[in-house]
């Protein structure tokens, strides 16, 4: 038989019991140090930095439920875009067993002075793991409940007005029924385009099929904006637009035209300033929202009401511009000014000139032709002369930086190259002529523009040439046809060009009331004068019309 020695069996029993209990001292150490508050402190410590850090992930590590409270902390960074985030100990204590308290101070800054401080109050507890924050959801935000969620929100006072030139309402904020396309919903694109084209032409003639076939095919999937439709409109055209597939419609508050024949490509550089103001005044809240959408307001403040915003524009005198420049199948432009004040009062330009790039009447510059020519001959001033020219031109503004604040404007160029005006540059001509001095341009009261780089001033015998000019044209000369609007003193001419139907220009004063007109193509039935014509009819008929 076998015999077995026990003698090594016996030095490893030996030698594991002396390991293990150099183990069981380590552990009880260890234990020992997880007893101690400067441990339950530290992990709190990593929380406050994980926190001010914005890694949920690692907050809601230390904690006893980090399935639960990842997306609550996920939840709260993504809708407090805050600057700075710093949550700091208020207080770590333990009972000496197994668990303790903590509470917690946190500062969300915001910007623009916006912060929120508050202090939160939660439990201890040590597992086998070590110390861990027990959570709940009030460890974040005091009263947070489980489902709730947390948000910041911006808050506006009552919207401004927009004034017209007269302090009468211009703009509103007014609830609108939002047109959008669905891409996911459209099946047919290209019949759902014509179809919803043809249903908005006689509201919005500009939403044509192809321009919606442009915006489905760029759109990668997302809604497509198409139009804002008032309630009359939109109690039209609802059992229509409801049958095409992809239409879908939502109502938000939007800036409106008080009086929609009062369009002007203006319009949303006023709106811009009036949303300026809003941004500037609003106010800000942070609220603990329900799952139902219930909001509970836990902190903010409201902003001021920002002041109603006065413009220059003149309903009457928008609304003769625009039925002017319709009148003309090429694009055509309008623009108007109040020599005595600068203002401002019309900017029109026709459907044709609105699909153009940028806005025609402002922007876009030609040659001023027949009616500069009059004005060199008047001057005496050699056409081959180009200091002599550039100096004729500067003197009416043409080619000068004159802006006008909250616009981008261009008065067209005068130099080396020759020179060449915008329809606005053409106005700001006919100002001069009026007032003897170049204007400073207004749109929003109290906000002028200015000529820059000191121009050249127009002579007082120069300035009473350009306006006998304009007299004798409307009286004996080109201009009969338009006599028999009293007090019109006007020129037109075309563009010189071997081109045919090259543009038309007609810029005229009557009272205080300087404008130009500007025709991309002229022929029998398509010319400066015939917008004029027309914008002065609309002009002399009562408001109320």
């Amino acid at each position: 038989m076998r015999r077995t020695s026990t003698v090594g069996t016996r030095g490893s029993r030996r030698r594991a019991l002396a390991v293990l209990a150099v183990a069981a001292a380590l552990v009880a150490g260890l234990v020992a140090c997880a007893d101690t508050p400067s441990s339950a402190e530290n992990i709190v410590r990593q929380f406050t930095a994980s926190m001010n850090s914005r890694n949920a992930a690692s907050a809601a590590n230390l904690t006893d439920n980090p399935a639960a409270a990842r997306p609550v902390i996920e939840q709260m960074l993504a809708d407090l875009p805050a600057e700075d985030i710093d949550y700091s100990i208020e207080q770590v204590a333990t009972t000496g067993g197994r668990s303790g308290n903590v509470s917690l101070e946190a500062k969300w800054d915001f910007g623009d002075g916006r912060t929120w401080r508050y202090t939160t109050d939660g439990q201890l507890t040590q597992l086998s793991i070590g110390w861990r924050i027990v959570w709940s959801p009030s460890l974040m935000v005091p009263n947070l409940g489980v489902g709730q969620t947390v948000h910041l929100n911006r808050t506006d006072a009552a919207p401004p007005t927009v004034l017209d030139a007269a302090g009468a309402p211009y703009m509103q904020e007014q609830n609108v029924h939002e047109v959008r396309l669905d891409p996911a919903q459209v099946r047919d694109p290209a019949e759902t385009a014509r179809r919803l084209a043809a249903a908005l032409a006689p509201v919005a003639p500009l939403v044509t099929d192809a321009s919606l076939t442009s915006k489905l095919a760029d759109a990668q999937g997302k809604t497509v904006d198409v139009v804002a439709l008032r309630d009359g409109d939109y109690a039209v055209l609802k059992s229509t637009l409801d049958s095409i597939p992809g239409v879908v419609v939502a109502e938000e508050p939007q800036l409106v035209l008080v009086n929609r024949l009062a369009s002007s490509p203006v319009t949303s550089a006023i709106a811009a300033r009036w949303q300026a103001s809003r941004d500037a005044t609003a106010g800000w809240e942070v609220t603990i929202n329900d799952p139902d959408g219930t909001r509970h307001r836990v902190a903010g403040e409201q902003g001021p009401p920002p002041p109603d915003l006065a413009t220059s524009v003149d309903p009457h005198v928008q609304i003769a511009a625009r039925n002017g420049v319709v009148g003309v199948a090429p694009p055509a432009a309008l623009v108007a000014f109040r020599p005595s004040t600068g203002q401002l009062v019309a900017v029109a330009q026709n459907n044709q000139a609105q699909q153009e790039e940028g806005i025609v009447a402002l922007e876009q510059a030609d040659e001023p032709g027949v009616i500069f020519q009059a004005f060199l001959d008047a001057a005496g001033v050699d056409q081959n002369d180009e200091d002599a020219v550039t100096k004729a031109a500067r003197q009416l503004g043409i080619g000068v930086d004159i802006p006008v604040p909250g616009l981008e404007v261009s008065t067209g160029n005068a130099g080396d190259d020759g020179v060449t005006a915008t329809t606005y540059g053409m106005a700001v001509a006919a100002a001069t002529i009026s007032v003897g001095a170049l204007p400073h341009p207004v749109l929003f009261a109290g906000d002028a523009g200015a000529p820059q780089g000191d121009p050249p001033a127009l002579p007082g015998e120069l300035r009473d040439k350009y306006r006998t000019l304009m007299h004798e044209s409307v009286q004996t000369g080109a201009l009969t046809s338009l006599r028999r609007h009293e007090g019109l003193d006007a020129l037109t001419g075309q563009v010189v060009s071997t081109k045919p139907n090259p543009p038309s220009w007609l810029i005229g004063i009557k009272g205080d009331l300087a404008f130009a007109v500007y025709v991309a193509s002229t022929d029998g039935a398509s010319n400066a004068v015939i917008v004029a014509d027309q914008f002065l009819r609309w002009l002399e008929r009562p408001p109320s019309e």
